[in-house]
């Protein structure tokens, strides 16, 4: 499991950085790989991507 968080991360990271991304409505655009953003999870200040 813990690969897995590691390589989410990165995608993350890239996806940020090739888009510029600089707010968290922003990055709600992030599905790379079959991520995407649970709404249902997801708080104000906290965003939970799943596949």
């Amino acid at each position: 499991i813990v690969v897995y968080t590691k390589h989410a991360r990165g995608l993350v990271v890239r996806f940020c950085a090739e888009n510029n991304v600089r707010s968290l409505e922003e990055l709600k655009a992030f599905g790379e790989e079959g991520y995407l953003l649970n709404d249902e999870l997801s708080t104000e200040n906290k965003l939970v991507f799943m596949r």
